[in-house]
């Protein structure tokens, strides 16, 4: 009867709403995301490295590879805020030893704004240790590059270190044949020269110069500086 089809009306009526409101936050959320800053390529976010391993000296390296990179890598590029990052990561992960794939880990970094996501993992004890970490870019989800670490438990600065100068070699181009080469190389020699090439390849060939100098300064026997 009446009351029928003005229940059938109103059930109708309501549905429409809701579809249209539900419509709007689609929209909404998709503007929202679009209007979100852009990445910056120069702020990498470390994601806690996965470690296989039950010597405590290597464990400590799932969250203190974060906190060591950090002074490492104090400019351009560098690493998103350690407490921060764990922070974000520890919301998403239902405990420490949970792994997140690529694409989430280039989802959380996009969160924090970075244009760069490093994931790794640590396998091995105190005595020797692999370490294998992947360089994303954000806006893509592809692989930059790759860097591959022995170390062990007395030696945690020196792996951290040639990790560190690794991810700064793929970040600035550098031949995969060279990444070994720069390993011996100090690090403020290191991000001298790397700055120098980020400036040649800019045609600032001035700025350049001064810091491939820098890089001499520093370490006379740098010979890809002096080139």
């Amino acid at each position: 009867g009446a009351g029928s089809r003005r229940s059938g009306a109103l059930v109708v009526g309501v549905s429409a709403i809701v579809a249209i409101g539900v419509g709007y936050w689609q929209l909404s959320d998709r503007v929202h995301s679009s209007e979100a800053g852009p990445l910056d390529e120069n702020l990498i976010a470390v994601i806690p490295f996965r470690v296989s391993s039950t010597d405590d000296r290597v464990t400590i390296l799932r969250e203190g590879v974060i906190d060591m990179l950090a002074p490492m890598l104090p400019e351009e590029p560098r690493i998103v805020d350690p407490g921060a990052m764990v922070s974000a990561w520890r919301r998403l992960v239902s405990d420490d030893r949970e792994v997140l794939s690529e694409s989430q880990a280039v989802s959380l970094a996009g969160d924090l704004g970075a244009g760069r996501a490093l994931v790794g993992s640590i396998v091995g004890g105190g005595e020797s240790f692999a370490m294998n970490a992947r360089l994303l870019d954000v806006s893509t989800g592809e692989a930059v590059g790759d860097a591959t670490v022995d170390g062990s438990a007395d030696r945690l600065r020196e792996s951290v270190s040639q990790l560190a100068g690794q991810v700064l070699s793929m970040e600035a181009g550098v031949d995969k044949g060279q990444v070994d080469y720069l390993n011996d190389v100090p690090m403020d020699a290191l991000q001298a020269y790397l700055e120098g090439r980020r400036a040649y390849r800019q045609t600032a060939y001035v700025e350049a110069r001064g810091a491939f100098s820098r890089a001499l300064d520093i370490d006379s026997t740098f010979a890809l500086a002096a080139l």
